[in-house]
C-alpha cells in the first residue's frame, strides 16, 4: 500500500511541477506602419503600372522611337534637293493660266 502512495505522490509533484508554473507573459508585438507616399500623387497601383509600362518597351519600339523623332528632325531642317526643286518648277511651267492666276492670287 505505502508504494501505491508512494506513486501517487510523485505523480502529484510532477503535476504541480509541470502545470503549476505560470505561462510567460506574451511579448508585445510590434506591427509594421504603413503610411502613403503623397509626394509624387499616384497610387501604388498607378506606380506599379506605370513601372511596367517602362518595362514593357522592347529595344525594337525604342529604336522605332527615336527612328521617328529623327525623321521628323531631319525633314524640318533638309533644304530643298535638286530634284525637289526641279519638280517645283516642273510643276509651274505645266500649270494652266487658270491655276497660275488662283497661286498668285492668295
Amino acid at each position: 500500500m505505502t508504494n501505491y502512495l508512494l506513486g501517487l505522490g510523485a505523480f502529484a509533484v510532477a503535476g504541480l511541477f509541470f502545470f503549476g508554473r505560470k505561462p510567460k507573459a506574451p511579448a508585445e508585438k510590434t506591427y509594421p506602419v504603413y503610411t502613403r507616399d503623397t509626394t509624387s500623387g499616384l497610387t501604388g497601383v498607378e506606380k506599379y503600372l506605370k513601372e511596367q509600362e517602362a518595362a514593357s518597351a522592347t529595344g525594337v519600339t525604342k529604336y522605332l522611337e527615336r527612328q521617328t523623332e529623327s525623321e521628323e528632325v531631319a525633314e524640318a531642317a533638309a533644304p530643298a534637293t535638286g530634284v525637289a526643286k526641279y519638280l517645283d518648277k516642273k510643276e509651274e511651267e505645266s500649270a494652266t493660266g487658270v491655276e497660275k492666276y488662283l497661286r498668285n492670287l492668295g
